[in-house]
């Protein structure tokens, strides 16, 4: 069975990865693997399979999401890895999917978990109308770029400061976070607290600056005030696995009329990465609609190499 699954994961057409050049194939592939093998293992977190002729030809994970859960009131969980094997036709995986997205919606009802959260990447046709045909519906698109070594450093003026965040600067980045994501997924969604989705961004922000959730957290500052910040930590998993040091951004904000910070901080967060922290390269996120950050991503010459979509779903019959 390890090894049936194993041929699916690693013959799987949307790996996440396949577009990180910089990375072999044979890495991207083992990355994928050791990811779902590391997801196994974790707490809250079930696998399904479907099988044809007693051979798995499918597997779809399911996790409760305890943070989520406990910060929204309601039992959250979300559906990681959706994946079928590489040799089906469009109906036989539509088919695969359709029936796994099924089978992960009993067992969200058996965990009296609520909502449901999946990321599918924007060429996979077969998981999105699986989606779809269950309920589930478009929230969010997530384009992700990277930025490696042999990338420059555009030579921009800074006109804002940056420097390591403190602890006192925790409350103004609290306040800028909880006004900087009103656009996001969990404020579109109406069966969800505006007041706790604003909270969602100021409890990242905190647990970034305690180290949680960050291992750097850089402030842009004007006459000396914060009016932005940026949070971001190598990827640990990626280089335990295949042993490549990826700089990972997981959240950054400027106040409205300071957008051009945006600039300086990332510019500096690239400098430490190459420099101090020696990474490969950086992955960087937005939303597919951020047209200033993707253009600052272009003016960087980042690579990109990720887009997917984020679908929600209500349970509503438990």
């Amino acid at each position: 069975m390890i090894e049936e699954i194993t041929k699916i994961i690693y013959s799987y057409p949307y790996n996440p990865y396949r577009k990180y050049r910089i990375i072999p194939k044979e890495q991207r592939q083992r990355l994928l693997s050791k990811k779902i093998e590391g997801l196994r293992n974790k707490k809250n977190v079930w696998f399904i399979e479907e099988k044809r002729k007693n051979q798995i030809i499918g597997l779809i994970s399911l996790e409760k999401l305890n943070w989520d859960t406990k910060h929204f009131g309601i039992p959250m969980g979300s559906i990681e890895y959706l994946l079928t094997k590489m040799d089906l036709d469009y109906k036989e995986d539509l088919e695969a999917k359709d029936k796994l997205v099924k089978e992960v919606l009993r067992l969200t009802k058996k965990h009296r978990i609520k909502h449901l959260t999946c990321r599918i990447d924007c060429a996979d046709h077969a998981a999105i109308c699986a989606l779809q045909q269950n309920g589930f519906y478009l929230m969010d698109t997530i384009l992700t770029h990277i930025f490696t070594q042999k990338h420059n450093i555009p030579q921009t003026k800074d006109l804002y400061k940056v420097r390591e965040a403190k602890k006192e600067d925790l409350p103004i980045l609290m306040d800028i976070a909880r006004s900087s994501f009103r656009n996001s997924r969990f404020h579109h969604e109406p069966y969800l607290s505006l007041t706790r989705s604003d909270e969602v961004y100021a409890e990242w922000i905190k647990n970034a600056l305690y180290k949680k959730v960050a291992g750097l957290v850089l402030v842009a500052e004007k006459s000396k005030y914060p009016i932005g910040f940026f949070a971001c930590k190598e990827d640990e998993e990626m280089f335990s696995y295949i042993g490549v040091r990826c700089l990972s951004r997981g959240l950054a904000a400027c106040l409205q009329e300071e957008k051009g910070a945006y600039i300086s901080l990332l510019k500096n967060a690239i400098c430490i990465g190459k420099k101090v922290m020696e990474v490969d390269m950086g992955e960087f996120m937005t939303q597919i609609y951020n047209y200033s950050v993707i253009r600052t991503y272009q003016k960087f010459g980042m690579d990109l190499v990720k887009i997917r979509h984020v679908f929600h779903k209500i349970i509503k019959e438990i």
